[in-house]
């Protein structure tokens, strides 16, 4: 049930919503177990339009947006591991609008631009967390008050 809601909160209005799933917390118990599910439940994501209704997700706002959100996570990998590498869609019949494959960054450091700013797009951070005060000060460590979903 978690992995199908989580991909679903970041694919949800194509990323493009203040209560997007953007920041994963998992306790390091079942870090691992999360973590490769997590990224194969993104990398099978269907792009496609909104008359598609296999389509699990759509075009962000535009191509400027597409290219922000791609320099977000190229800059992100510099401080954080990359799982997951989507990007703009350059080849096929998508190409041409503002298509951008998830992505999954992990990250152990919350004073990160991907943790701090609203990416808006389809990105997640991945985040662990050893006991319940850690992940509320890792949740509470951004000046946006967003939703949260807790799952045990």
């Amino acid at each position: 049930m978690v992995i199908p809601t989580v991909v679903r909160s970041l694919v949800l209005m194509n990323g493009q919503f203040c209560r997007t799933g953007s920041r994963v917390l998992v306790h390091q118990d079942i870090a691992d177990k999360v973590r490769t599910r997590l990224t194969s439940a993104l990398a099978q994501v269907r792009l496609g339009s909104g008359d598609d209704e296999k389509a699990q997700l759509g075009p962000v706002i535009d191509r400027a947006s597409a290219q922000r959100v791609d320099a977000i996570v190229e800059e992100a990998a510099s401080y954080g591991t990359v799982l997951l590498r989507g990007g703009v869609v350059t080849d096929g019949p998508l190409a041409a609008g503002a298509f951008y494959r998830p992505s999954l960054i992990e990250v152990d450091r919350t004073d990160v631009r991907i943790v701090q700013e609203e990416v808006f797009g389809p990105v997640q951070t991945f985040e662990i967390f050893d006991d319940e005060d850690d992940a509320v000060t890792k949740a509470n460590a951004t000046i946006y008050v967003l939703a949260a979903s807790v799952f045990a």
